[in-house]
C-alpha cells in the first residue's frame, strides 16, 4: 500500500507540473482567473450588522474642490473614550491628506464650536454637537466594537460606544470618502478624490468583535490600527490559551495544595531548561472539596482583578485555559463528573463561573466605587483535546454572561470548510457548544512545522470564517507564523484576507484577491498572481487527489522531502519573481521608496520555492553552485530578519548544517 502511495505522488508530481509548465514564456494576462468553485464561498451571513453600507447616494455637496476644503474636523469626547477619538481624527484628517493632498484641521474639543445645518464639520464623538444637531443614535446593538456614521445637513457625525469602535469608523469613513484601503503596515490606496460628502446613515458591528491576526503577529501596532485588527492582544495573559499554571503554577502551590491539582502527572521542561515533573492539569473539583475550590478561584479573580484593573484597563479577555496535555485528572470527584456528563468540561464549566461571578461583583463595586462604568472582562476556557467535545447540555451548565468557550480546532483540516465531510466532527463539535453560551474561535491556519511552506486556506478561509459567524462567534484568532515577523507563501495576502473578512465575511473573495494583486506588488502582481494561481492550483490537486497532508493540518509531511514540490515547478515559480522584479524596474526612477518596497515584497515570496531547492533538491547541484544559493537564501532571511524556519525550530542548526555558522 505504501509503495502504491508513493506512485500515486510521484504520478501527480509530474502531471501538474507538466500542466504548469505547459504555458512557458507566455505572459499572463491581467484579468482575475479564479475558478469560482474553488473560492467555495456558498453560505452567506444573515446574522450580521452592517447597515446603509450599499448603494450609498450622491448628495453633490462638494467636501474637497480645487484641493482646498472648508471642512474642519470635530474631535470631543470626555469620557473613557478621549484618547480614541483623538487617534480617530488624526487618523482621518491624516489619511484625507495622503489621498487628496488637502489637510483638513483637528480642533480638540467643541467648546467653541457652535451647531447649524450649514456648518461643515467631520465630528468624532462630541456630545454636545450630536444634541444640537439632532443626532439619534441607533437602537441597534453595535456593542463596543461598531459605529455609527451619519450625515447631518453638511456636517458628518462619526460615534462608538468602545475604542475599537472609533478605529472602525475611521476606517469606513474613509472608505467612503476617498475609497481608503490598507495591504499591510504603510501600504494604502485610495480609489477616490474625496469630492464630495454623500448622504450616509450607516451602522456596523464587525462580524467579530474581536479579531487577533498571528499572520504576521509580532508587527507593530500601527498596521493593526490601519488593517482594523485588535491592537496588541485582547488577551490579558502572553500565552492566549494555556493558562491555568499562570494563575496556579504548581513550583508555588502543589506542595502545600495538593487537592488543587491533577493526579495525573507530566513532564515539563521550563523556561529555564530546568526538568520537572509535576500535575499534568488542575482539578476542577479540587478533589471533591468545595472549600478547597473555593480557595483556587479567590486566588484567580484575584490576579485576574490586578491584570483587568492595572495591567491591562484596556482589554477585555482574560483566558482560564487548560494546560496542553491531553490528560485530565482522574480522581473520583472528576471521574463522576465525566461520567455523568460525558466531558471533564462539565467540571470546568462551573468552576470558571464561579471564578467569574466573584470578578464581576469586585468589578461592580469598583465601578460605583469610581463612579464610572463596569469594565467589561470576559473570562474563556479551552475547547481542546481533552475538552474538544462539549458535554451533555444542562441548564446547570450554562456560561454567566461573560464567560464563554474558545474553540481551539486543532483537528480541523483547515485547506476544506467546515461544511465538507472531512471536518464534519469538528462542525459538531462547534454546533454542540452553542446552547452554553459565548463561543469564541481560535483558528490554526498554520505549518507549524515549516514557515516557508504555503498552508492552503486562502479560499476554504471564507466559508470557515462565515461558518464561525452563522455559530455567533464573537472573537476570531487565526494562528499564524507567530515567532517570525515575516515569512514567504503569500501571508501578507492572507493577512489582508483576515483584515476584510473578519470586519464582515460576506465580503467577495474575488474582489479582495484582485485588489491585493492589483496593487500590493505594482506592475509585477500580473506575475505574482500567476505564482499564487499555480501554488494554490497545485496543492488543491494534491489534496483533491487523496493526499492527507496537502488538507491544511497543523502539522504535516509534505514539509520534509522534495517528492512532493517538483523543481521544475519551483523554478518556474521563481521565474515569475524576476519577471515581476522586471515589471517594476521603471519604479526605480520615481526615487521615492516605492521601488524597493515592491522589491521586498517580491523578493520575500522567492524564499519558500529557493527554501525547498536548497534543503531538498541540492544534490541537482555541484557543490559550488549549491553552497552559493544557500548563501544567498541565508543573506535574504537575515534582510528580512527572519529567525525561525518552523514554530519550534530556529534556524541556527540549518546554518550549521549548511556550513554557514
Amino acid at each position: 500500500m505504501k509503495k502504491r502511495l508513493l506512485q500515486v505522488i510521484a504520478f501527480v508530481c509530474v502531471t501538474v507540473t507538466s500542466f504548469l509548465l505547459c504555458s512557458c514564456g507566455k505572459k499572463p494576462d491581467s484579468g482575475n482567473n479564479v475558478d469560482a468553485e474553488n473560492i467555495r464561498a456558498e453560505h452567506k451571513v444573515t446574522n450580521s450588522l452592517h447597515k446603509g453600507v450599499e448603494n450609498i447616494p450622491d448628495t453633490g455637496k462638494p467636501f474637497i474642490v480645487d484641493g482646498a476644503s472648508e471642512y474642519k474636523i470635530v474631535a470631543s469626547n470626555y469620557g473613557s473614550h478621549k484618547n480614541a477619538v483623538a487617534k480617530a481624527a488624526g487618523f482621518i484628517s491624516s489619511h484625507i491628506n495622503s489621498a487628496t493632498g488637502v489637510a483638513l484641521e483637528v480642533i480638540d474639543g467643541d467648546s467653541d464650536i457652535e451647531w447649524s445645518s450649514s456648518a461643515k464639520l467631520v465630528v468624532v464623538g462630541s456630545e454636545k454637537l450630536q444634541q444640537a444637531a439632532g443626532f439619534r443614535k441607533t437602537a441597534d446593538d453595535i456593542g463596543l466594537t461598531g459605529y455609527q456614521i451619519q450625515t447631518v445637513g453638511n456636517s458628518v457625525f462619526v460615534w462608538a460606544d468602545g475604542d475599537n469602535g472609533y478605529n472602525l469608523a475611521a476606517l469606513a469613513l474613509l472608505r467612503v470618502l476617498v475609497g481608503y484601503d490598507c495591504l499591510d503596515l504603510d501600504t494604502y490606496i485610495y480609489t477616490k478624490d474625496g469630492s464630495y460628502l454623500p448622504e450616509m446613515d450607516i451602522v456596523e458591528r464587525p462580524d467579530f468583535d474581536y479579531r487577533v491576526d498571528q499572520t504576521l503577529y509580532t508587527v507593530a501596532a500601527p498596521r493593526a490600527y490601519s488593517m482594523g485588527f485588535n491592537q496588541g492582544e485582547p488577551y490579558m495573559t502572553a500565552d492566549p490559551c494555556h493558562t491555568t499554571f499562570y494563575f496556579l503554577p504548581p513550583k508555588v502551590y502543589e506542595s502545600e495544595n495538593k487537592d488543587w491539582f491533577s493526579n495525573q502527572r507530566c513532564n515539563f521542561v521550563d523556561d529555564q531548561d530546568n526538568y520537572l515533573v509535576h500535575a499534568a492539569q488542575l482539578c476542577y473539583t479540587a478533589h471533591g472539596k468545595p472549600e478547597e475550590l473555593k480557595k483556587m478561584q479567590e486566588l484567580i479573580a484575584d490576579q485576574i482583578m490586578y491584570l483587568t484593573l492595572e495591567k491591562y484597563p484596556d482589554r477585555n479577555l482574560v483566558t482560564v485555559g487548560q494546560q496542553d496535555e491531553d490528560v485530565v485528572c482522574n480522581c473520583d470527584s472528576c471521574t463522576a463528573v465525566v461520567d455523568k456528563y460525558g466531558s471533564i468540561a462539565a467540571a470546568i464549566i462551573p468552576f470558571i463561573n464561579g471564578i467569574d461571578d466573584i470578578v464581576q461583583s469586585r468589578l461592580k463595586a469598583y465601578a460605583e466605587e469610581h463612579n464610572q462604568p463596569v469594565k467589561e472582562t470576559n473570562i474563556l476556557f479551552l475547547s481542546y483535546q481533552s475538552t474538544r467535545f462539549a458535554p451533555k447540555f444542562d441548564d446547570s451548565l450554562k456560561f454567566n454572561d461573560h464567560v464563554g468557550v474558545l474553540i481551539c480546532s486543532s483537528k480541523t483540516r483547515y485547506s476544506y470548510t467546515f461544511w465538507d465531510d472531512i471536518n464534519v466532527v469538528d462542525k459538531e463539535q462547534t454546533e454542540n457548544w452553542q446552547p452554553f453560551g459565548n463561543v469564541y474561535y481560535f483558528y490554526y491556519e498554520i505549518n507549524s512545522n515549516n514557515y516557508f511552506v504555503p498552508c492552503n486556506t486562502f479560499r476554504a478561509c471564507v466559508e470557515n470564517y462565515r461558518f464561525a459567524k452563522i455559530n455567533n462567534g464573537r472573537l476570531m484568532t487565526s494562528m499564524g507564523n507567530w515567532k517570525t515577523p515575516y515569512t514567504s507563501s503569500f501571508t501578507a495576502f492572507k493577512s489582508y484576507l483576515n483584515s476584510r473578512l473578519w470586519f464582515n465575511v460576506n465580503y467577495d473573495y474575488v474582489d479582495l484577491e484582485k485588489t491585493f494583486f492589483d496593487n500590493y506588488y505594482g506592475d509585477g502582481g500580473i506575475y505574482m498572481k500567476k505564482f499564487f494561481d499555480e501554488m494554490t492550483s497545485y496543492m488543491d490537486y494534491m489534496r483533491d487527489s487523496g493526499n492527507a497532508d496537502f488538507n491544511g493540518v497543523v502539522v504535516n509531511e509534505f514539509t520534509y522531502t522534495a517528492k512532493y514540490w517538483p523543481i521544475k515547478m519551483l523554478q518556474r515559480w521563481n521565474n515569475y519573481c524576476d519577471l515581476a522584479l522586471k515589471e517594476i524596474e521603471k519604479t526605480k526612477a520615481l526615487n521615492d521608496g516605492t521601488y524597493e518596497a515592491l522589491h521586498d515584497r517580491i523578493l520575500l515570496e522567492t524564499l519558500f520555492p529557493r527554501y525547498i531547492i536548497c534543503k531538498y533538491h541540492a544534490a541537482k547541484f555541484s557543490e559550488t553552485e549549491i553552497a552559493s544559493m544557500r548563501k544567498a537564501f541565508y543573506e535574504d532571511t537575515q534582510y528580512f530578519n527572519l529567525t525561525h524556519e518552523s514554530q519550534y525550530e530556529t534556524f541556527e542548526s540549518l546554518w550549521k548544517v549548511w556550513g554557514l555558522k
